[in-house]
């Protein structure tokens, strides 16, 4: 008799458990107002000093996260003993893994062997300290018509310079007007010489393209080829087809001349897009309807920060150093640093004397 009362309390116990595990799924749900992506519950006995009852475990698979990715935060666990029982709740680990990349934009200098600016080399060591997970350039890394040798001297020089420094890191190159300044023997040039880059490669005379990275979709436009400092309607086209593929939660676009008038003076000149107003007002369009994030561009050799229509737009740094263009803003080497985890975006800009700059916060 008392056999089967224990027997009938381990039971009665073993149910309470259950009951109890799908309280702690209502918690979740209730109190974060979502529900984890996985929920596995375990309930096990363990031996008991009556009998040795076999292993009893039933697992309740609740359906899909139907949060938004931001709410994933890792790994649930909760390991209470209840009079030898265990519950686990785990959540399914996250697809996605957190990343950084760096950016360096603008080293080209005129009077300089290749029309490179040697000042840039030790940009890229302090870089390589940071161990990024790849590098993005934002265009004008040379003058290729500056060397009398002629530009297959120049952009064979940048492969053997990116073979030193990024031998182990992943680099991604937006093309800036200096970079193709000869045309299309210029264009070529980098496509054969970055041939195993299918990125530059892949299409023939085509230096626009996108790539996804971790949980982050990245498009690349080209905003100096195959006309100076515009984009033309076919690219355009292109860069909305491929924002209405996209699944994944972070939109991050690179140019080298930037979508939006950052200073007067650049607009005065028409050294950025100001004297197309329909081009920008285009782009910001199709970047608001295509939910980028962050743009980020070079051209001006200054960092900077400003948001147009929520959306944040940074000026990645100046490589070389000197004196600032603009009023205002900071003098000297700088270059950026973003990080991203799950839906957070932090920009950083890194002066390389003064260390950092300024962190922004996009999401």
């Amino acid at each position: 008799m008392i056999y089967f009362v224990k027997k009938r309390r381990i039971y009665i116990l073993a149910i309470s458990v259950f009951i109890a595990s799908f309280s702690i799924v209502s918690y979740f749900v209730f109190f974060y107002g979502c529900k984890p992506q996985i929920i596995s519950v375990k309930m096990h006995h363990v031996q008991n000093d009556v009998q040795d009852f076999p292993e009893i475990e039933k697992k309740q698979n609740i359906i899909e996260n139907e949060c938004e990715k931001k709410e994933s935060d890792g790994i649930v666990v909760s390991n209470d003993i209840v009079e030898g029982s265990e519950i686990v709740v785990e959540k399914e680990k996250e697809k996605y893994k957190p990343f950084k990349f760096a950016i360096i934009g603008d080293s080209e200098r005129e009077k300089s062997p290749y029309g490179f600016g040697e000042n840039a080399y030790g940009v890229f060591d302090h870089v390589k300290t940071l161990y990024p997970d790849f590098v993005l350039f934002t265009g004008d890394i040379i003058m290729a018509n500056a060397d009398s040798r002629g530009p297959r001297v120049s952009i064979r020089h940048v492969r053997k310079v990116f073979d030193k420094y990024f031998a182990n890191i992943p680099y991604y190159i937006v093309f800036g007007y200096h970079d193709v300044e000869c045309g299309v023997t210029c264009v070529d040039l980098w496509q054969e010489y970055f041939s195993d880059h299918k990125y530059i490669a892949d299409k023939k005379r085509v230096l626009h393209y996108s790539f996804d990275y971790e949980n982050t979709h990245f498009v690349i436009l080209s905003t100096d080829w195959p006309t100076k400092r515009t984009i033309k309607a076919e690219q355009l086209s292109w860069l909305e087809k491929d924002l209405e593929k996209n699944k994944l939660k972070n939109v991050i676009v690179a140019t080298h001349v930037p979508p939006v008038t950052f200073y007067k003076k650049s607009a005065k000149n028409c050294h950025d897009f100001a004297c197309q107003p329909e081009l920008q007002r285009k782009l910001q369009y199709i970047f608001k309807n295509g939910g980028v994030d962050l743009v980020i561009s070079g051209h001006e050799a200054v960092f900077d920060h400003k948001i147009v229509d929520g959306i944040h737009y940074i000026l990645s740094g100046n490589t070389l150093g000197g004196k600032a263009k603009y009023k205002g803003v900071k003098s000297g080497q700088t270059f950026s640093e973003v990080l991203i985890n799950g839906s957070s975006i932090i920009v950083r800009g890194i002066d390389m004397e003064d260390g950092l700059l300024r962190e922004i916060k996009v999401r």
